[in-house]
């Protein structure tokens, strides 16, 4: 599978520290499941109003790919353009659209795990 454009994240350590303890990793599971999900629908409602310079035609909407793995959830856009209009060029300003829908789904998904683990 090729990624044109991926951003990772890591976790806080004490978080991490946590999980790791947690006896029931299904309830870890369904957490990464649902922000994953909720990561991609809010790059979906972006992708469809961020673009406000040239001519949209939906391929960035229809081309956010999820993949999910248990303790690990990805969100990646598949267009090879996606690199230039999230983070811009010298000749053009970011359109992003992934960065923002992971830093408000960053604050979401760990507020979830720490209910969910009592932390």
């Amino acid at each position: 599978m090729s990624k044109s454009f991926s951003v990772d994240l890591s976790g806080d350590k004490e978080l991490s520290k946590a999980l790791k303890k947690a006896s029931n990793l299904s309830v870890v599971e369904k957490v990464v499941k649902r922000n994953t999900a909720e990561l991609q629908t809010k790059a979906m409602r972006k992708a469809g109003s961020a673009f406000v310079k040239g001519y949209s035609t939906g391929a960035t909407k229809r081309g956010i790919a999820i993949e999910l793995n248990k303790l690990e959830g990805t969100v990646w856009l598949t267009m090879e353009y996606n690199e230039y209009t999230e983070l811009g060029t010298r000749y053009m300003a970011p359109e992003p659209i992934l960065i923002p829908s992971l830093k408000e789904q960053q604050l979401i998904f760990l507020s979830d795990l720490k209910k969910e683990i009592g932390g």
